[in-house]
């Protein structure tokens, strides 16, 4: 039925760049200049259709490019079809045979005896799930990933956070050791320059033991630790 629409009734084929009329009908662009060229100059510009010889104005013809549209679609329908055909059978390629790898119609049964052949409409049904299964995994697969690269980023991030925590801990110890140790310093220089003020037969008696205590205070240095993350991240 499409195909009849979109055949010229001049040149019986389909139409190309196809102009259609007031009446409804439509012919080949090149088919209806030379329709046109032949009619007698007498008529004026009132013409007649060829197929049902209705009366149209030549300003009336229009080009349908809805109509060209159906016409390559026709065309593109029909390539599809002759190649599943046999060309020296004339008969749909119906078969595939797996061994081969090749479509065949009903008439090369003998040539193929003792093949596994199975229907084109099964092989292309099985090739889509397959396809479709692998489309599946390969989703599947990325969404695996990007959850366990998101928990693999939480758990970076919280290793990162500890081992910050545990280095400003140990420097505020460090800090908090070196204070008190400052303190205790500062007592002893305070008490040594409150017993240099005392008698000098104060300061012989009491300097043995000042002393003593004084150097008994060590400022040690703090130590230093190693800014450096040692949190390893395995996205192996």
């Amino acid at each position: 039925m499409m195909k009849e629409m979109a055949t010229c009734s001049i040149c019986l084929n389909l139409m190309t760049e196809p102009v259609s009329i007031s009446c409804g009908h439509s012919y080949c662009q090149v088919c209806m200049e030379q329709y046109l060229s032949q009619v007698p100059r007498s008529q004026g510009q009132r013409m007649f259709c060829p197929l049902c010889q209705a009366s149209f104005h030549i300003d009336s013809i229009w080009s349908n490019k809805q109509l060209g549209n159906l016409i390559e679609l026709i065309k593109k329908m029909e390539d599809a079809e002759d190649e599943l055909v046999c060309e020296p059978h004339r008969q749909w390629l119906h078969l595939f045979c797996e061994e081969d790898s090749q479509l065949i119609c009903w008439c090369w049964g003998p040539q193929h005896q003792g093949h596994v052949t199975v229907l084109v409409e099964d092989v292309c049904r099985g090739y889509k799930d397959e396809r479709e299964a692998q489309r599946q995994k390969i989703k599947s697969d990325f969404e695996n990933l990007r959850t366990f690269l998101h928990e693999e980023e939480k758990s970076c991030l919280w290793r990162l956070e500890k081992e910050e925590g545990q280095i400003l801990s140990r420097l505020r110890e460090s800090e908090a050791n070196l204070q008190q140790k400052s303190d205790g310093l500062k007592s002893h220089i305070l008490e040594l320059e409150a017993k240099c003020q005392s008698s000098a037969q104060k300061v012989l008696e009491d300097v043995k033991g000042t002393l003593s205590r004084a150097s008994a205070v060590k400022l040690e240095a703090p130590k230093v630790f190693s800014l450096e993350i040692q949190t390893e991240c395995d996205v192996a």
